[in-house]
């Protein structure tokens, strides 16, 4: 371990959008810049990119570009009114009816893919882990005539178009999604580095990546239920993996996550690389300063064995992105001290 170096990485976004702000993050320890291809235009992607480039000129340092590719995301129709309130025992039923706006007790699932595989018992998360409801019963005649009866464990309010899942279930969808291929020919285009891939759930949609970026860097996220229990096939075709805690904690409980960490490590530890995402510094969104439960999460995370950090919202969108990289990589030599000696 002596003389391990980490890997720092941010989010490019509104806050960090200028040659002056990019060199002034690579001067404070950035290594990476994360352009998430979920937001945006392919211009906005290239723009993003030259301005990264002529920040590295500026800092007369180099750093890496990477791709955030979405990934295939699970979506509900609409409701009339826009939205609903579920309680806890209330039923709630998802179907094929595509002509029919949600109401109170059913909305529209356009994904049979999911009704296909979901079974009685299984829970089905809604709107990013705010509501939790189990199926109680399945019909499935086709891809067009389908019923998921429900009732809800969690309480909390769905609106239009929010997400679903099964955390439980491996999907069979195609990956890469059309919007994937998009993103990943505009990484081509601007030749990046990396490559993140979203929602891996086995290692055949990491090689159907491979065909389409050969000479990329490929980091799987792990983000779900089925990711962690596929993860050692996943890594083995993978150039990297990345403990993507957000998605992981609506997916497999946030209770179980900080096991989740620690076992990726343990298990990869000088095998793979591991790198790390979400709210290690979120309240400096809007403070200049951390708390002191983030600044022991970044130490806790060296300790386990992570690679690499990665930067979100802190630098995406937060009003002190250069303070942020300073805690970050402050806490980060304090931690490779502690561990290397």
């Amino acid at each position: 371990m002596q003389g391990k170096t980490m890997e720092l990485m941010c989010t490019c976004g509104p806050t960090v959008n200028t040659p002056e702000m990019v060199a002034a993050l690579i001067k404070e320890g950035i290594t990476t810049f994360r352009i998430n291809f979920s937001y945006d235009t392919r211009p906005d992607h290239m723009q993003c990119a030259e301005i990264v480039r002529a920040g590295m000129k500026l800092a007369g340092k180099q750093a890496k570009l990477m791709g955030d590719i979405p990934g295939p995301k699970f979506r509900i129709g609409m409701f009339e009114g826009n939205k609903i309130q579920l309680a806890v025992g209330s039923k709630f039923i998802l179907d094929s009816d595509n002509a029919t706006i949600g109401s109170q007790d059913r909305v529209f699932l356009p994904h049979s893919e999911m009704a296909k595989v979901v079974e009685v018992g299984d829970e089905i998360i809604l709107n990013d882990g705010l509501v939790v409801v189990e199926c109680t019963e399945k019909i499935f005649d086709s891809a067009t005539s389908f019923k998921i009866t429900t009732k809800c464990v969690q309480s909390g309010p769905i609106s239009n178009n929010k997400g679903i899942s099964i955390p439980c279930r491996l999907i069979k969808t195609p990956f890469p999604t059309e919007k994937d291929k998009v993103c990943i020919e505009t990484a081509n285009m601007l030749n990046l580095e990396f490559l993140m891939l979203s929602f891996v759930q086995c290692p055949q949609d990491v090689l159907s990546v491979r065909a389409l970026a050969p000479h990329a860097h490929l980091m799987s996220k792990i983000e779900t239920p089925v990711g962690v229990h596929n993860v050692e096939a996943i890594a083995e075709v993978s150039d990297s993996l990345l403990i993507a805690r957000g998605d992981l904690g609506v997916e497999a409980r946030l209770s179980r996550v900080p096991m989740i960490q620690k076992h990726m490590c343990k298990l990869f530890a000088g095998k793979k690389t591991i790198y790390c995402a979400t709210q290690f510094l979120e309240s400096m969104v809007n403070n200049k300063e951390p708390s002191f439960s983030e600044v022991n999460d970044i130490f806790n995370a060296i300790q386990d064995g992570v690679d690499g950090i990665l930067l979100a919202g802190e630098t995406a969108n937060g009003k002190w992105p250069v303070e942020a990289v300073r805690w970050l990589k402050n806490v980060v030599d304090q931690a490779l001290a502690f561990k290397n000696q």
